[in-house]
């Protein structure tokens, strides 16, 4: 029974549960509570993985499991059977209990059977509150919804954002200095901040998006590569990469005739080589400043 639930826990990553450091014969045991657990879907599913102490009217796992949780994947058909119907916005208030979790993947889809239904959301505020290790980040949406990425991650290393549907939007206005990749497939919703102020140290950077003109990477200083890509035919205008002196690799893909590309002078003179080629094959221009 023990290694059936650690398999689940592991994989699923059991939802949320407190420690507390009373007077049972296991004093290691952690304790399930409606309070610390506030989202009912996170409570139930957390219920089903748990023991019932009779003695103490009380669910708990041992504290070995816990620590041995180190990334949490769900989707929406994780939540069904408690009542999930699409449009909610599921709180991991008490995740933080778990401390070991470093990897944390969303499937923002209402799953049935193979089919997708509809989709869920999650609460943005207090996200990175409930999971304060996380290092590694996944989001898919299916749905015209928006994704919010907002607060401040200081261990948040890898972000991942798919939304599949062309009428959703991320806002993205965190703050995650540690963050070296980001991959983001979407549009933006009109008030995310430039991804310099998301994402100041970050090396990779690579977008696709409907509205690339609110691509703003001025701020990422220490970009290596940067792969740009315009899902629509409507013309680009201008790209501004001339702060992004540490630049080696970057692809453009997109409507790229009469587009503006800035560079910086002390741009590395191999890719600007590449630049100058792909740019007059393009029709475009590279400016240097």
């Amino acid at each position: 029974m023990i290694q059936w639930k650690k398999l689940i826990l592991s994989t699923i990553a059991a939802l949320g549960i407190a420690c507390f450091a009373g007077g049972t014969a296991d004093a290691a045991n952690i304790n399930l509570n409606e309070k610390t657990f506030p989202d009912p879907y996170v409570y139930h599913y957390v219920q089903e993985m748990c023991e019932y102490d009779t003695a103490h009217s009380t669910y708990y796992l041992p504290e070995a499991e816990k620590a041995g949780v180190t990334y949490f994947v769900v989707t929406g058909k994780t939540f069904f059977r408690y009542g999930l119907d699409g449009g909610q916005a599921v709180d991991f208030s008490g995740m933080q209990n778990f401390s070991n979790i470093t990897s944390v993947t969303l499937d923002l889809r209402y799953n049935i059977g193979g089919r997708v239904q509809g989709d869920w959301n999650f609460r943005a505020d207090n996200f990175f509150q409930c999971f304060p290790k996380v290092k590694e980040l996944v989001i898919r949406s299916y749905g015209g919804q928006k994704v919010k990425l907002t607060g401040t991650s200081k261990t948040l290393e890898s972000v991942d954002v798919l939304l599949d549907d062309e009428d959703g939007s991320l806002e993205c206005t965190v703050s995650a200095p540690k963050v070296k990749r980001v991959c983001i497939n979407g549009k933006f919703a009109a008030k995310s901040k430039p991804l310099g102020k998301c994402f100041p140290n970050a090396k990779r950077l690579d977008i696709t998006t409907a509205n690339i003109q609110k691509v703003n990477v001025t701020g990422c200083k220490k970009l290596k590569q940067l792969q740009l890509t315009d899902t629509t035919q409507k013309a680009i205008g201008q790209i501004n990469l001339s702060k992004n002196k540490k630049l080696k690799s970057v692809k453009i893909t997109g409507k790229l005739r009469k587009t503006k590309i800035v560079i910086s002078k002390k741009m590395n003179k191999k890719l600007v080589q590449k630049l100058k080629k792909t740019t007059k094959k393009a029709g475009a221009k590279l400016i240097k400043r």
